[in-house]
């Protein structure tokens, strides 16, 4: 009888052992495409802000509506002084807050924030506590001769 050949039961164990295997790093790749829709996410909002703040800072000290002191409210309260959605991406909106710096001597200075929302994916599109965003900010002065 020839000892070296493996048993039924042998192939069995080790196939049962590989399908275990198997099944469970089958079960890691939603995650990872789940991360992935999620930083694809992030970085079209950061994007999509970083442009919106370049138009801001063209426009200049004088273009941003200000709307009062700073505050810590994160998300804060809609509608904003501006607001509005993307044409070319429907799913992202964007609120723009402008608050004058006040403390600083002989300089004029805003400060911009720039929210951009997108929904969670169990959120609603119109409440903006169920969705996340993206939130960047920049100093406006104002230069004088």
């Amino acid at each position: 009888m020839n000892k070296s050949a493996f048993t039924l039961i042998e192939i069995t164990i080790s196939l049962l052992i590989l399908a275990i295997g198997l099944v469970g790093i089958l079960a890691l790749f939603p995650v990872g495409f789940d991360a992935s829709g999620r930083a694809a996410n992030i970085t079209e909002a950061t994007f999509l802000a970083q442009e919106l703040i370049e138009d801001l800072k063209r426009e200049g000290y004088a273009g941003p509506t200000v709307v009062g002191a700073i505050t810590t409210t994160v998300p804060r309260p809609h509608p904003a002084p501006k607001y509005g959605g993307f044409t070319a991406y429907p799913n992202y909106q964007y609120d723009i807050w402008a608050y004058a710096v006040t403390g600083v001597t002989d300089l004029r200075l805003r400060e911009v924030i720039v929210c951009v929302y997108w929904p969670a994916s169990a959120g609603d599109e119109t409440n903006r506590t169920n969705q996340r965003f993206v939130e960047l900010s920049t100093y406006l002065a104002k230069y004088e001769p």
